[in-house]
C-alpha cells in the first residue's frame, strides 16, 4: 500500500512541472488589450473590497499622540506643520490639547496652537474664526462657554479668557446669531 502512494505523488509532481512550465490554454487566449486601449491589469487585491485581509491602518490620532510624547515640541515644528498644511485637528492632538478638557486654557501648549491656528487660516482662508470653530466643534457651545468663564476667573489665564470671550461672540453674531448665544449660555 505504502508503494501506491509514493508512484502517485511522483506522478502529481510530474504534472505540477509539466503544467507550470508550458503555457496554459486560457492565458494564452486572454486580450491583453482591451476595445478601448486599456492595458490588461491583473491584481491581486483592488482596494475596493472592505473585506480583504490587510494590516489595519493605525488612526492618525493615534499616531499624532505617540509623536506628542517622543518628539519634542519646537518653533520649527510649527513653521514645518504650515508648509506642510497640517490640519488644526492634528496640530491640536500632536499639542496633546485634547486631554486638557476643563484645564485648556492653563495648558502650556494652548497659545501655540491658536497660533498655529490663525497663522494656518492666514494662509488658506479656511474660516473667519479657526479657534473658535474648532473648539467649539471639540467641547459644545456650553462647555466651552463655561470653560473660557472659568480661564477668566484664573489671574493666569484671565487675558486669554477675555480675548476668547470675545472671539466667542464675535462668532456666535456672525453664525449663530443671537438665539445661539442665549441657548449657548
Amino acid at each position: 500500500m505504502g508503494h501506491d502512494y509514493v508512484v502517485l505523488l511522483t506522478v502529481l509532481v510530474v504534472f505540477a512541472s509539466v503544467n507550470a512550465s508550458s503555457p496554459s490554454l486560457v492565458s494564452s487566449t486572454l486580450p491583453t488589450i482591451f476595445d478601448d486601449d486599456l492595458l490588461s491589469r491583473r491584481f491581486l487585491r483592488t482596494g475596493k473590497v472592505v473585506s480583504e485581509e490587510r494590516f489595519p491602518e493605525i488612526p492618525r490620532s493615534i499616531i499624532e499622540k505617540v509623536k506628542g510624547y517622543v518628539l519634542p515640541l519646537s518653533e520649527s515644528s510649527t513653521t514645518r506643520w504650515l508648509d506642510n498644511n497640517k490640519p488644526i485637528d492634528m496640530a491640536f492632538v500632536r499639542l496633546q490639547l485634547d486631554t486638557a478638557e476643563k484645564k485648556l486654557l492653563e495648558h502650556p501648549n494652548f497659545i501655540t496652537w491658536t497660533k498655529y491656528a490663525n497663522d494656518l487660516n492666514a494662509k488658506t482662508r479656511e474660516s473667519s474664526f479657526p479657534v473658535m470653530s474648532k473648539l467649539e466643534q471639540y467641547y459644545g457651545s456650553y462647555n466651552l462657554a463655561m470653560m473660557i468663564e472659568m480661564g477668566k476667573k484664573n489671574p493666569a489665564t484671565a487675558s486669554i479668557g477675555n480675548d476668547l470671550r470675545m472671539q466667542q461672540f464675535k462668532y456666535w453674531s456672525m453664525y449663530g446669531g443671537p438665539n445661539h448665544a442665549f441657548r449657548a449660555l
